[in-house]
């Protein structure tokens, strides 16, 4: 029976190992140094067989550590970080007991590996240089047998142009002569690092994927040859066995999420637990080592990991990283762009425009999240700047200068159905407020007028502003006499006074004759809030009323202490005017 000393098990199937995380390589000052102890921990406890490599890559945030801890049967063990903003691994670090497994797919003597793990830097830290972040990734990619890449829900551009960098520097080591910078500069390439270099299994794995019923590889090719065909060909040619599996969301509320390495497996959703025992079965079952046709002991892997640190610390060899940089560096404008496309262009268009700054600066701000989740570089603040200005002066161009706003209201009674005689300026709302109700028919009338839009500063003290009123976005729009603000109010006696608080109202009763309460309109003027534009009613057989996105709610009921449906009364002001109206509530 094996002893688990208080460490957490994942169980499954998969063995529990024994052991830690212990530093291999370090970065310091820029250079890669391997840590000696780590070397002689394997020199000790090393096994049969071949050294199998399982190197495990990608951004923060991805299970890198986690799928790290799985692959030794167990929850814990290298750190997890519960911070977005955090990186916990830093270098490369091992498990520092190696363990034995039997390659299926091979049946000859070899097929025995004794595992090492490593477990690498996220490559999205912002604190680290993205030449650092590529030596990695070759790092990664030059000692291990099976390279392990996590992503976060869907493969992106970012993910995919960084395999492809790291493919170009594979292709840069088997050139003779490239070209490095834009002066069109050749370099002699004597480099001999990946002489009988045999290229990695390649699992790529998305966590957090809803639904696998399609073929995951199939779909990643897709979009490599999306983002470049012939960058995709390339990589296909050096990698010719890759694998995708998808890993579904493991069903924990948020606290529960930040301590995953606490979390007992029966605690997890059984489709992740399912999932995550193919996938680890299947990286340890199809790993070959790169030794076998070498020496096949630990010998060899010190062998090959003293050539790719001497490699990456040769500060003359920074003409390959600088090449393959190029690529990563093209993603941020791409993503930028594409971006742009999706949330921002769709609102700029003449026919189809943000109906008021508000929505577009909401807008924005999605836009600049989404970047700034992906990319936390410095360079981002001056991009996202000039994309505001740019969507601020387009949007300007294409909204109209001035704006119809309502500047008076009156109410009609009468014995007979029907709209009130048209009046030059004056519109009526075809409801009947007290349709269904009985009593007299009830129907608002508004009057509009011409507001213009200017911008002006700002006076002190506030009485200065009057006639000028305030939007969100820092400018004024003139006006006298502009409807700011209305309301319904509803009292158990008729009223012959205006209610407090409001500049005007009408007294005349908005339920009169069907039995109810003495409802008015009260509204003011001026102010310091945008100018209301239209109003609209809806019936419902609800006590509740409903919601209409850019529309304010009156919470009062038209037909209060009436029998029957309710009515609910909505006005909308020029800082949300896309002059559409709601669509009713089945």
């Amino acid at each position: 029976m094996v002893t688990t000393n208080g460490a957490n098990p994942f169980g499954q199937g998969i063995p529990f190992r024994q052991g830690k995380p212990i530093q291999l390589v370090s970065l310091v000052n820029g250079k890669f140094v391997v840590n000696l102890d780590a070397v002689n921990s394997l020199f000790e406890k090393f096994q049969n067989g071949n050294v199998g490599v399982v190197s495990i890559v990608g951004n923060r945030q991805t299970g890198k550590s986690h799928l790290a801890n799985l692959l030794h049967g167990r929850h814990d063990g290298f750190e997890l970080s519960n911070y977005l903003d955090k990186t916990t691994t830093r270098g490369i670090q091992m498990w520092d007991t190696p363990f034995s497994t039997i390659n299926n797919n091979d049946d000859t003597e070899s097929a025995s590996n004794t595992v090492v793990v490593l477990d690498h830097e996220g490559f999205d830290d912002f604190q680290q240089d993205e030449i650092i972040q590529q030596k990695l990734f070759l790092f990664a990619l030059l000692v291990s047998d099976t390279l392990v890449y996590t992503i976060d829900k869907s493969p992106n551009t970012q993910n995919i142009k960084r395999l492809f960098a790291v493919n170009n520097l594979i292709e840069l080591l088997k050139t003779k002569k490239f070209v490095v910078d834009d002066e069109k500069e050749e370099v002699e390439n004597d480099n001999e690092l990946l002489e009988n270099f045999v290229m990695s299994n390649l699992f790529v794995i998305i966590k957090d994927v809803m639904s696998s019923s399609f073929d995951l590889t199939e779909f990643f090719m897709e979009k490599m040859d999306f983002v470049d065909i012939d960058g995709s060909d390339a990589f296909e040619a050096n990698f010719s066995n890759i694998k995708v599996r998808g890993i579904p969301p493991p069903g924990l509320g948020l606290e529960d999420l930040s301590k995953m390495d606490k979390i007992p497996t029966h605690k997890l959703d059984k489709s992740y637990v399912n999932e995550l025992v193919i996938t680890i079965t299947e990286i340890l079952s199809s790993l070959k080592s790169k030794n076998e046709n070498n020496m096949n002991s630990v010998d060899a892997f010190v062998k090959r990991l003293n050539k790719v640190l001497d490699f990456v610390n040769d500060e003359t060899n920074s003409k390959y990283f600088s090449v393959a940089t190029m690529e990563i560096k093209s993603n941020l404008r791409h993503d930028v762009e594409a971006l742009w496309c999706e949330i921002i262009e769709p609102g700029l268009q003449k026919e189809t425009p943000f109906g008021n700054e508000n929505l577009l600066r909401q807008k924005l701000d999605e836009f600049s999240r989404q970047i700034s989740a992906k990319y936390s570089q410095q360079r981002l603040e001056n991009l996202i700047k000039e994309k505001e200005k740019l969507a601020l002066e387009m949007w300007k161009s294409l909204v109209p200068k001035n704006i119809l706003a309502i500047v008076d209201f009156k109410v009609n009674s009468s014995d007979f159905r029907g709209l009130p005689w048209p009046e030059d300026g004056w519109k009526w709302d075809k409801t009947d407020l007290n349709a269904g109700h009985g009593g007299k028919f009830i129907h608002i009338g508004y009057k509009l007028a011409t507001v213009d839009i200017e911008n002006l500063e700002f006076y002190s003290p506030p009485e200065m502003n009057r006639g000028f009123l305030w939007n969100s976005a820092g400018k004024y729009w003139t006006h006298t006499d502009c409807v700011t603000a209305l309301s319904y109010i509803a009292y158990d006696q008729q009223r012959t006074t205006k209610p407090p608080s409001w500049d005007f109202w009408s007294p005349q009763d908005l339920s009169e004759g069907a039995g109810g309460k003495y409802i008015y309109l009260v509204w003011n003027a001026c102010g310091d809030k945008p100018p209301v534009t239209d109003i609209y009613f809806e019936s419902t057989e609800k006590e509740t009323p409903p919601k209409k996105e850019g529309w304010v709610l009156i919470e009062q009921d038209l037909c209060a202490g009436s029998k029957g449906s309710y009515l609910w009364g909505f006005y909308r002001t020029a800082d949300n005017d896309d002059t559409t109206p709601p669509s009713p509530e089945e």
